[in-house]
């Protein structure tokens, strides 16, 4: 299974971890971070981040994570 979001979303849901521990985060730093991020692991020669052949596609942008967790199990159990 080969899981991903939109990076805005996810920039958006690290946001609120970090304000949920305290912390004082800032969106756009969070979301330039996790561009710079992707870039690099999709892009490096050895052992890009790419889904194997075989995978099974997961976009979780909409998604909450017991709803992700459902649509896996579901997979699964297939």
């Amino acid at each position: 299974i080969f899981m991903w979001a939109d990076a805005k979303i996810r920039a958006r849901r690290r946001y609120k971890q970090i304000l949920k521990k305290g912390g004082k985060p800032r969106l756009s730093k969070i979301y330039n971070e996790i561009i710079k991020r992707d870039k690099n692991d999709l892009g490096r020669k050895i052992a890009p981040l790419k889904p194997a052949v075989n995978s099974v596609l997961l976009d979780t942008t909409y998604l909450d994570i017991e709803q992700s967790f459902n649509v896996i199990k579901n997979i699964i159990s297939d």
